[in-house]
């Protein structure tokens, strides 16, 4: 297995003090990562030998917990690599590079239960956001049939300054600028908290589309990137005839609805966690581009191959 998460793993005597996201993603990461199979009984001895349980009952509580969420991921993402869970074990039947979409968002995950590894990845941060921005633009592009979805946030690859972005931006809806451009876009701004636009154009030049203003999270961060982008902002830079939507997503997944529900209330708009994103594609093979299929399985390879092991 992977080592123990760096944090979530805290000492539960009495009471449970263990993260069951953590746990989950904990468990899920080492399948695709180191083991091809684990079972519930050895997920109870690694949490007892590193000294986070005493009791393997108690420790078995958390552990069924967490076998359930799993077994619904899989459920829901119609067996990604292959996993399955057949009672009390966990298994893949092929290596993560088959699905790069998948191993690469949960490498990024793993950000969160290991910290000082993301720290030293080999890339500046801004080329994994590059990548996933691109990954979500894939993804929305096949659950959104008949929409048009545009990068349109500022990027090493796509070093476009945000007056040019909006002016586009304003041409493709048919839109008109809003009286405060100057006022919040300097011209030397580079984004607005805005990554991806997705619109559904009717085709006759004309405004009033359903029009989604969408931030990519992919870093630890993404708890202070919720409220934005901020629509009330854009409304004085575009002169939107009919009211946009927010929309946000990153690669990290909740284990628990109510954990849903509390922590997207602040988005105001629409979620896409790992789970939402991943279920475009398919349950075998590999859709994303064959150049973002690259990027990601190069990425993806040097990092995963970084991660602590043996946490029993």
């Amino acid at each position: 297995m992977l080592a123990l998460p760096e944090f979530g793993m805290s000492r539960s005597v009495g009471m449970h003090n263990v993260r069951l996201s953590v746990l989950c993603d904990w468990v899920e990461a080492s399948v695709l990562f180191s083991d091809n199979s684990i079972s519930k009984s050895s997920v109870v001895d690694a949490l007892l030998e590193n000294e986070v349980y005493d009791s393997q009952d108690f420790a078995s509580e958390i552990v069924e917990n967490a076998w359930n969420v799993l077994s619904a991921r899989v459920n829901y993402l119609k067996s990604p690599l292959g996993l399955s869970v057949v009672g009390n074990r966990i298994s893949k039947k092929d290596v993560w590079s088959q699905f790069p979409a998948y191993g690469f968002c949960m490498a990024l995950a793993c950000a969160d239960l290991y910290p000082t590894w993301a720290k030293n990845w080999h890339t500046p941060h801004s080329v994994q956001g590059d990548y996933f921005e691109e990954l979500a633009a894939e993804s929305f592009q096949m659950n959104l049939t008949g929409w048009t979805i545009k990068r349109v946030g500022w990027s090493p690859t796509n070093p476009v300054k945000l007056k040019t972005t909006i002016h586009a931006l304003i041409s493709d809806l048919h839109e008109v600028e809003g009286a405060e451009l100057d006022v919040h876009v300097q011209s030397n701004a580079n984004e607005l908290g805005l990554d991806l636009l997705a619109y559904y154009p009717f085709k006759d030049a004309q405004a009033s589309s359903v029009v989604i203003l969408i931030q990519c999270a992919s870093g630890r961060d993404w708890v202070g990137k919720r409220h934005t982008p901020s629509l009330e902002i854009w409304k004085k830079v575009v002169n939107f005839n009919s009211q946009p939507l927010k929309g946000f997503v990153m690669p990290f997944a909740f284990a628990e609805q109510s954990e849903f529900r509390r922590q997207t209330t602040a988005v105001g708009g629409m979620f896409v966690d790992r789970n939402r994103l991943l279920r475009a594609f398919p349950q075998h093979g590999n859709s994303v581009s064959s150049s973002l299929n690259a990027k990601l399985v190069a990425w993806s390879s040097v990092e995963i191959a970084r991660l602590p092991t043996d946490a029993a």
